[in-house]
């Protein structure tokens, strides 16, 4: 399902209004709109750049325009650019119900609060192995490439983590933020792929999505399911008490990562893919600060 109809100027001015916590962790050669942690540093001026579309324009230098007709940017000494890599899980349970289309526009969201502040996005779909990948892109002007990029997404194949997000991926990120949209529904785990990001000088997000038939099942009655990635059929009766045995199991599975994210340092999020987008950025944001 495309989410191109969904892009529309509001939303977007919603997320104009967001801002993107990324620990600090930027790269030193370039500069944006990011504070450096190093210390001793002040909103001292330090060079200028040609105006790209997208830019802010408060930041435009008017009185060369004035003079030389030429539209410029300042740049300050204690700004640098964030790299932001964003990991969406494409597997074939990632297609279940409206999982796939609220994973999307989160990737495409958290891509655009990215890019507004002038950081560089690159953004990987994944299953048992990187499928895709859109890199660098750090300007407005660019922003469809990523929608089109994410639409063209198909849900394929099983997941691995592990295997896919690692060193043997041909990973090679710079310090920032990277962050994992998936439903964690793999039996080989994700704690190898989370520590290699962590190896990679990343801090991370986990974002768990989740269709309101999985957090909240109501049917009842005997059924054959099919496992969507390994094709394993079995045959069930559903009662009461199975619903009640399950939910306490995702419960129990949700709080393991919760705490090995805790233990690591990390932020995990689960929302159920019938919330509303901008309602789940913005708890984002406000747990990040």
């Amino acid at each position: 399902m495309s989410i191109k109809s969904k892009i529309t100027r509001d939303f977007l001015n919603k997320l104009d209004l967001m801002h993107l916590n990324v620990s600090g962790k930027m790269q030193s050669n370039y500069s944006g709109m990011r504070k450096s942690d190093k210390k001793g540093l002040s909103l001292e001026f330090s060079d200028f750049r040609q105006y790209n579309a997208g830019d802010d324009i408060r930041r435009i230098d008017w009185k060369g325009y004035a003079r030389n007709g030429k539209l410029n940017v300042k740049l300050f000494m204690e700004e640098k650019q964030a790299e932001i890599n964003i990991f969406l899980d494409s597997s074939k349970s990632m297609g279940f119900g409206e999982k796939n289309e609220f994973a999307k526009m989160i990737a495409a969201s958290v891509a655009y609060i990215a890019i507004s502040n002038m950081d560089k996005v690159n953004i990987y779909s994944y299953n048992d192995k990187i499928v895709k990948r859109k890199n660098s892109i750090d300007n407005k002007n660019r922003y469809m490439e990523i929608i089109d990029f994410l639409d063209d997404i198909e849900n394929e194949s099983g997941t691995n983590h592990n295997e896919a997000i690692s060193m043997r991926s041909g990973l090679n990120l710079k310090k920032g933020l990277s962050v994992i949209i998936s439903d964690f529904f793999d039996e080989n785990g994700y704690e190898e792929a989370v520590k290699a990001l962590q190896y990679m000088k990343q801090d991370i997000i986990l974002l768990q999505v989740l269709s309101r038939e999985e957090t909240e099942p109501e049917e009842m009655g005997s059924f054959s399911l099919k496992d969507s990635e390994s094709g394993e059929e079995q045959n069930l009766v559903i009662d009461e008490d199975m619903i009640r045995r399950y939910k306490e199991s995702l419960k129990k599975y949700n709080g393991r990562i919760s705490e090995f994210c805790r233990k690591r340092g990390l932020m995990y999020y689960s929302f159920s893919a019938d919330t509303y987008v901008i309602k789940a950025l913005n708890y984002i944001m406000r747990q990040r600060g």
